[in-house]
């Protein structure tokens, strides 16, 4: 978990009929129930483990060759009828590099943003928040690219963990998303929960549970605000996949988000 020295949080630990896991945050701060609630203190910056690290503790070095046009083939759609061709249940193996491949080094969260003593990711966060949240550690919001890559691997697999759909592996395609009320119902699972939701450089839960805020540099303000990965609906849980329309002060009982920063040079 995203920590530093802010104080822990107890969450109560509430499991879900599909034993999802807990779905509880503490009171008094922004969650899924209280969207104009505080947020919860900042983090400081985390420590190195070791002056020979990249990456602080609790990141993920990524390092490698991106391709910039992968050809990813869907072999059959398995969205709701009546719903857009979003979700791919089988790509064709493997992808192809129709495009240049470009080297890129950083560091990359390896959980969603959960703050210390909470059980599950902080959700209600709008791009600028999310972003200020990240300064406060000395990191910064990702770039489309970096996730990406982080996601898809040097390989460009459509999903972190390969070719064919699992929703139940990374927590989207979810069913009864509403109440009888339509009132959302709160699907998030705990960071750690699902350890087989895994990117090829080790990266948890890129798709599904959250939507992750990303910076799409070249956009000006204040359309630089990119969500990827989706959440735990069936849509657009797939590493190349984003949605651009909402702008930096949007923020949904869905809206999550993971920091970036620069590897450190070391010797």
């Amino acid at each position: 978990m995203a920590g530093g020295d802010a104080p822990e949080l107890a969450a109560a630990a509430e499991t879900d009929a599909g034993g999802f896991g807990v779905r509880v945050d503490p009171p008094g701060y922004r969650s899924f129930d209280a969207p104009a609630a505080p947020l919860p203190p900042r983090p400081a910056a985390p420590a190195y483990v070791a002056q020979s690290d990249p990456c602080p503790e609790g990141m993920i070095h990524v390092r490698g060759q991106r391709c910039s046009v992968p050809t990813q083939e869907c072999l059959g759609w398995v969205d709701d009828p009546g719903k857009p061709p979003r979700a791919c249940g089988q790509f064709r193996e493997p992808s192809s590099c129709a495009g240049a491949r470009h080297g890129l080094n950083f560091c990359i969260d390896r959980l969603e943003y959960t703050p210390a003593g909470w059980a599950l990711p902080l959700v209600n966060v709008a791009w600028n928040e999310a972003s200020r949240i990240c300064g406060s550690m000395k990191k910064r919001l990702c770039t489309e690219v970096e996730w990406e890559f982080a996601c898809e691997g040097p390989d460009a697999l459509p999903y972190p963990y390969g070719y064919a759909r699992d929703g139940a592996r990374c927590n989207h395609d979810r069913d009864e998303l509403f109440t009888d009320r339509r009132k959302l119902i709160d699907r998030r699972v705990g960071a750690e929960a699902l350890p087989s939701c895994t990117s090829p450089f080790g990266v948890l839960n890129m798709v599904g549970n959250v939507d992750e805020w990303t910076t799409r540099p070249e956009n000006p303000a204040p359309r630089r605000s990119i969500l990827r990965g989706g959440w735990w609906l069936k849509g657009r849980n797939r590493c190349r996949a984003s949605t651009s329309s909402h702008s930096e002060i949007y923020a949904g009982p869905q809206t999550g988000f993971r920091c970036c920063m620069a590897a450190r040079k070391t010797n």
